[in-house]
């Protein structure tokens, strides 16, 4: 066990946790928009860091401790978000962060590129092998079409099916997806325009910019069929009623009661989208990801498929 920072009589005690309200109104600080899970993933990190003999508030010191002593026995990035949340707990209560020390600083950026600290905590040259990233399989049109199968025409259906056709058939990366906004999709009696921008390039900065600025445009032919994008993203934008506010996102997150709002969709959220989609076709989707889109796309255009 490590052996916790002294602490002074005014200190709070270590063996509480308490949970992001309370802290924020212990310390003054205005309540953030922390997700209740994310909230309680944050207090279980928290838990644990204690359990193993580190203590809130603690010092770099300590903190060092604690990364020597795990580095070997949990992953190097279930290792940093365990620092994020004892970070997290010490800005929270108006504590200075020992994550914010420069001793400890490079360990964590180390740990959260997937890097396994040396005995030293020396930082590898590279990643581990276990933590290099891997290229998605790619998504084919018989594939998707599989996914499409299992697919009702409930609201997140619909949503899910515009977001996956179109990804693949505008070969678009996830931040693409995730940036589009309404008023990004214009349809002509045989074609779907899309104009293509990721995060750092938002129309609404400069309305009167050129489209290069601004970003590109795909035309995508409407075909009808079940894998075309453009009938899929239509039916989306008529069933959710998207045409009165064409600054809406393309692709909304929906509440837990299993209503849409107005928050775009999360870039990573493509993803999991994905795998679920899979995972519900009885696919294993372990070797998926949104960039499977892309890399399906690229596979049947070498082919010579045309959409």
């Amino acid at each position: 066990m490590l052996q916790p920072a002294t602490r002074s009589a005014a200190q709070p005690s270590p063996n509480t946790a308490i949970s992001t309200t309370d802290a924020h109104q212990e310390s003054g600080h205005p309540p953030t928009a922390m997700r209740k899970s994310t909230a309680l993933a944050y207090a279980k990190d928290v838990r644990l860091f204690i359990q193993a003999g580190g203590a809130i508030p603690c010092d770099a010191a300590l903190a060092l401790r604690y990364i020597a002593a795990m580095r070997q026995t949990i992953a190097p990035t279930t290792l940093h978000r365990r620092l994020m949340a004892v970070a997290h707990e010490h800005r929270a209560r108006g504590l200075p962060s020992p994550i914010d020390d420069p001793t400890v600083r490079p360990l964590v950026r180390a740990l959260q590129l997937g890097h396994v600290l040396g005995k030293d905590l020396s930082i590898p040259a590279t990643k581990s092998k276990a933590h290099r990233a891997k290229a998605s399989l790619p998504i084919t049109r018989r594939l998707l079409g599989t996914v499409l199968e299992y697919m009702h025409r409930n609201m997140k259906d619909r949503r899910d099916r515009a977001c996956l056709l179109l990804g693949f058939a505008a070969a678009m990366k996830r931040s693409e997806l995730a940036a589009l906004r309404v008023s990004d999709i214009r349809f002509t009696p045989d074609a779907m325009i899309v104009l293509l921008r990721d995060r750092r390039t938002r129309e609404d900065d400069d309305p009167d910019a050129s489209d290069a600025k601004r970003g590109r445009r795909v035309a995508l032919a409407l075909s009808g069929g079940e894998l075309c994008a453009g009938r899929a993203v239509r039916e989306w934008i008529e069933h959710a009623a998207l045409e009165s506010d064409p600054g809406l996102p393309l692709f909304c997150r929906f509440d837990r009661g299993g209503d849409p709002t107005e928050e775009p969709l999360n870039a990573a959220w493509i993803s999991v989208i994905v795998k679920n989609r899979l995972k519900a076709a009885g696919i294993d989707p372990s070797a998926y990801s949104a960039e499977g889109l892309r890399n399906g796309r690229r596979l049947e255009a070498a082919k010579g498929v045309i959409l």
